[in-house]
């Protein structure tokens, strides 16, 4: 299932500062995993010491074009378990050859959710020059200045993994807290007014209840954004356009 540039990129940032593990596209970091994936690429993993990656079991992990992979096989929900697909079990150079439209990196156009390529590297641009990639395990998954990377060449990926929208991803230049079951106050109004446009129905009276709670994580769900019931930058961004 394809998903759109717009959860393409909600998705990658909500992976940022998380581990980089080579071969990995979004399974929960484990001994077992960690067992399998040295075995399979032991010159991958020989270069850190066991502690290293031990210290990051429990974090979800990516390696570059596993961002991209766990992303769409994931339906773009940052909280899903991603669903292996074989067929676009590709590498970084594979996928930039799967790409519909490609050109030098310095005729990238302003579209967000394009794969960004060097040799065996990619990472995806989120609009004014930025990009988001799972850079190595010394790393993690880090948001980058494109100018300042070594990428070469930009390409448009398939309409079997990303969908780019027509219009601009609009985002919110508000600034509000982060809520959660429990918040109270003029934040949690702006929140339910906000639900009640989306036709929830919920009283509007400034305390984050179990009405609110159910309806922020029915919200999240649709709109690819995990199922808890914290309301963050991201959150604010859908309900806000």
């Amino acid at each position: 299932m394809a998903i759109t540039n717009s959860r393409l990129i909600s998705y990658a940032e909500a992976q940022l500062g998380r581990p980089y593990w080579y071969g990995c596209f979004g399974q929960t970091a484990n001994a077992s995993l960690y067992a399998q994936k040295s075995k399979q690429y032991p010159d991958m993993y020989n270069k850190w010491s066991k502690e290293s990656f031990v210290d990051q079991y429990g974090e979800r992990v990516h390696d570059c074009v596993g961002l991209i992979k766990g992303a769409v096989w994931s339906n773009g929900d940052p909280n899903a378990t991603p669903l292996y697909n074989a067929d676009q079990d590709v590498s970084a150079n594979g996928l930039i050859k799967l790409c519909t439209e490609t050109g030098a990196i310095s005729t990238i156009p302003e579209v967000k959710g394009l794969v960004v390529w060097k040799d065996n590297h990619v990472g995806i641009y989120i609009g004014n020059g930025n990009v988001i990639e799972a850079k190595g395990h010394s790393y993690g998954v880090v948001r980058s200045k494109l100018a300042e990377r070594p990428f070469t060449k930009w390409g448009k990926l398939p309409t079997s993994f990303v969908i780019y929208e027509s219009k601009p991803v609009q985002t919110c230049s508000v600034t509000l807290p982060v809520l959660f079951k429990g918040s109270k106050g003029q934040a949690v109004k702006t929140l339910q007014a906000c639900l009640d446009v989306y036709g929830y129905g919920i009283q509007i009276d400034g305390s984050y209840g179990p009405a609110t709670e159910k309806a922020v994580k029915d919200f999240k769900k649709k709109k690819g954004l995990g199922s808890t019931d914290e309301v963050n930058h991201y959150t604010w961004q859908y309900l806000l356009n």
